[in-house]
Formats: C-alpha cells, structure tokens, sequence
C-alpha cells in the first residue's frame, strides 16, 4: 500500500527513480512484507517519497534518493531468517548497503543513509541532512504504515489524518 500515491508529485518521483525501482532487485521486495501486510517495496516508495520532498532540490539528491529507496533492501524474509527480530533490527542496515552496493554505485552519502537509518538504535549516526531526513521520515512512513492497516474505520480515518498533518508539518521545516 503506497500511501502517497495521490500526491501530486508522486509520479514524477516515480519517473525520476524508474532505474532503481524498475530494477529486478528492487522489484523483489515485492515478495516480503515489512509492516504488517505492507510490502517491503511500498515501504521502500513510502519512505524515499518522504524524503524526496525534503531533497529534491539539494545537491545531493540523486544520492539521497539510491538511499533512501534501498534503505532496507535486503532479499530474505527476516521473520524466517534472523533469531530474533530484535537482531534483525540491528543487523538489516549492513545486509541492505551490501545488497545495494552489488546492484548499484553508491558514494558516502547513501552508504551512510542505509547504515544510519535505525538510528538512535543503530551505532551509525547520520552524517547528512539526507541521512536526518531518512531517520525521520521511516519512522514516519511506518507508523502510517501500521496506522493505515487498522481495521476499526474511524480509528483509521483519524490516524492517516493525524499523519498526514505531521507529514505536512514536517515538509514545512
């Protein structure tokens, strides 16, 4: 579920990512959910869209879009794989930049950006406002995520307005 798919600069995010996301690496995240019953790659396009806003007229864009989109590209089903998925939080960063590096050039920036992400959590402290950006907007994109999925109608109408008003203040910062 792509929650921003509305938004009016929705498709020319699409358009200007279309070789990562068109990639066959980062079409498998279709396979593998990340909340609930979201799929790791409509998490991937939740979060990067988020960040998209915050730097598509930075320099360092086209980094912080490789990032943010591969931010947890990781090819296995961390519910089947890791001990526990406590582990997996600390230990996904690392497998998603090795992903990433195999399939794409990545510089410092979006090494960072993928290794920084679980930040406070992670030992990696972000070292650009791209990498800032990222730490936010996943945790953002995933509670809308989750919020979006609840069952009772009201409490989830209530919720994806809740979120879209931190989504809009946040774009205003």
């Amino acid at each position: 579920m792509t929650l921003f798919q509305a938004h009016p600069l929705f498709n020319t995010f699409l358009k200007e990512n279309e070789a990562i996301i068109q990639s066959p690496v980062f079409q498998e995240l279709h396979q593998f959910h990340q909340h609930m019953h979201t799929s790791r790659f409509d998490h991937s396009l939740n979060v990067a869209f988020l960040v998209f806003l915050k730097t598509r007229h930075t320099p360092e864009y086209k980094d912080a879009m490789l990032g943010a989109l591969c931010h947890d590209l990781f090819i296995y089903n961390h519910y089947e794989t890791s001990d526990s998925s406590w582990k997996h939080l600390f230990d996904h960063p690392e497998a998603a930049l090795k992903t990433t590096q195999e399939h794409f050039e990545m510089n410092q920036v979006s090494e960072n950006m993928i290794l920084s992400h679980m930040w406070p959590i992670s030992h990696y402290k972000p070292q650009s406002k791209s990498a800032w950006w990222l730490v936010i907007m996943d945790k953002v994109a995933s509670v809308g995520e989750i919020y979006a999925q609840i069952n009772v109608r009201s409490l989830q109408f209530k919720s994806v307005l809740a979120l879209c008003g931190v989504v809009l203040l946040i774009h205003q910062l």
